[in-house]
């Protein structure tokens, strides 16, 4: 992507888009729902350019980057010692905890064994990037360019994320605000989302919880994100 890819860059691409759906389809606001890094800069083009939305939906909902791969890199090195992984254990305390220089080289060992960290009987693996990047859409070149495309991009943005904490740099959104998560989330997720949540001054906020998911539990529970989209739209349709 070169060095036109930058956070502020997607922020902007974001809203650009925003304003381009509101106007094909005749709205002057219109729903944003984000998943995993996608709600970074869906909150903050909600902070923004709040009267563009009628609400925010974030799943897996990311707060500070830097405490989240701290709270994995604890996590991780903990379940390791306690399997009497030495290998691992050895490959991490060489790491030494995040940021990484080689986020390429160096993201994937703190949240491998995330899924042994936090099992639950329903995971089947069948919603995760490394099943759904290979469905039969795809042609193989077309996966792998993706899986090139993606690496680029978090390699790039990965940096650039070091400095943000929504508790202080977005402590309020004009629009009401809905976090999903699932009720096996990782804790280095789970925590920073709570307490940004808690703080968070907005019209009003809901703190959602899908049993029987994790980081994806907007894919994991379709069904049941659907329903709460409804509601959504039910509740938020005076203002509309």
């Amino acid at each position: 992507p070169g060095a036109t890819l930058t956070l502020e860059q997607v922020v902007a691409d974001t809203i650009e888009v925003t304003e381009y759906l509101a106007a094909r389809f005749g709205h002057d606001r219109i729903y944003i729902a984000g998943q995993s890094w996608g709600t970074i800069p869906a909150t903050l083009a909600v902070q923004r350019r709040p009267e563009l939305y009628h609400a925010f939906i974030g799943t897996g909902q990311m707060v500070d980057i830097r405490e989240t791969d701290r709270l994995f890199y604890e996590d991780t090195l903990g379940w390791a010692r306690s399997r009497g992984d030495t290998a691992l254990v050895a490959r991490l305390e060489a790491m030494g905890p995040p940021p990484y220089a080689d986020v390429i080289g160096s993201y994937p060992v703190i949240v491998g064994p995330e899924r042994q960290l936090n099992a639950y009987p329903e995971f089947d693996g069948s919603t995760e990037m490394t099943s759904t990047i290979w469905g039969p859409e795809f042609s193989v070149m077309e996966s792998l360019g993706a899986i090139r495309g993606l690496a680029d991009t978090y390699a790039r943005l990965y940096p650039q994320l070091q400095e943000l904490d929504f508790r202080e740099q977005v402590p309020a959104l004009e629009v009401p605000v809905w976090l999903v998560m699932g009720a096996h989330e990782a804790r280095g997720r789970v925590e920073p989302a709570r307490e940004w949540f808690e703080s968070l001054q907005a019209p009003e906020k809901h703190w959602v919880v899908f049993e029987g998911a994790s980081h994806r539990a907007n894919t994991e529970r379709p069904a049941e994100y659907a329903r709460l989209l409804a509601e959504i739209e039910v509740a938020t349709a005076v203002d509309r």
